[in-house]
């Protein structure tokens, strides 16, 4: 169990570590890889409230409240949050803002206000395969707390870049492009997560069916979908901005992220609901695994 007031402490904790590094190394450090050993000295103290509580899901809120303190952090530098912004700043930051304001709306997270009474199944399912706990432990710091934080970083990279930059080219048609899929991204997140939370209320759910509604029956995850559609539109926001040249390895984030969620996530999930929900397998075989695609028929 990890009591709300562990969670609060923790993440005031991680915040307090991270603001100190920004502010004691300020001079040391281009302030892009300054913000990058502030997440990661964030992260280590968030490790160490998943230690103490002995759950690993004391991290799940954490790879959604980086991104928007790390832009803000990083518009700071750029002249302060109360100067003057460059149209594109404004578009990244604002995007990296609603995406994270959907997700803690929409999905709260159970530690700020009651705790966490379970660890989350896709981490407690290692326990007994690592066997001992300091096997685990040392599993969850690298596995489950710091390439998660390094992966979102990376694909952030884009959008940190943009808003770092007070002086970059005017928007052109590519911001458009950029913010559009951002927008459909976020739609898409919260409209599937809408449409599970209902179908997770009816009958069916309760009898062991698979949503098969709305977005649902387009794609086994439309939420993920979505998730790769909005780290996407950050990459195309920062290749407008012409800042990415000199840093030719920026795509990797999107990328890497993309291949997290298809062939980690996705096959994780599907294989929880083939053990879990009958006809699953019927499913897999007509509604596509990612992208939101007519069903096809089995027959």
């Amino acid at each position: 169990m990890a009591s709300a007031w562990l969670c609060r402490i923790t993440y005031a904790a991680a915040l307090a570590a991270a603001l100190a590094l920004l502010g004691l190394a300020s001079a040391a450090l281009p302030p892009l890889w300054l913000a990058l050993l502030a997440d990661v000295a964030a992260t280590l103290v968030v490790f160490l409230g998943s230690l103490a509580a002995d759950n690993a899901s004391v991290y799940d809120p954490y790879w959604s409240l980086a991104p928007p303190l790390l832009c803000l952090c990083l518009k700071h530098a750029s002249g302060g949050l109360f100067g003057a912004w460059h149209a594109r700043q404004a578009l990244v930051v604002a995007l990296v803002l609603v995406w994270a304001a959907r997700f803690h709306v929409q999905l709260p997270w159970a530690g700020w206000t009651r705790g966490l009474a379970h660890e989350d199944w896709r981490y407690s399912d290692w326990r007994p395969k690592l066997r001992k706990r300091t096997t685990y432990w040392a599993f969850a710091l690298l596995s489950l707390h710091l390439t998660p934080t390094l992966l979102v970083f990376l694909a952030l990279a884009p959008a940190s870049l943009v808003a770092l930059a007070s002086t970059q080219r005017g928007l052109g048609w590519l911001d458009v492009v950029g913010a559009l899929i951002g927008g459909a991204a976020i739609a898409i997140e919260a409209v599937a997560d809408a449409q599970l939370h209902a179908f997770r209320k009816t009958d069916a759910y309760a009898q062991g069916a698979p949503c098969e509604r709305g977005l649902w029956a387009w794609s086994r995850h439309p939420n993920y979908f979505g998730e790769v559609l909005f780290w996407l539109s950050l990459l195309v926001v920062g290749l407008s901005s012409g800042l990415l040249a000199s840093y030719p390895w920026m795509p990797v984030g999107a990328i890497a992220m993309y291949a997290l969620i298809r062939y980690a996530s996705v096959p994780m999930m599907d294989e929880r609901s083939l053990a879990l929900r009958p006809g699953y397998d019927v499913l897999m075989k007509e509604v596509s695994a990612l992208m939101l695609w007519p069903r096809m028929s089995s027959s």
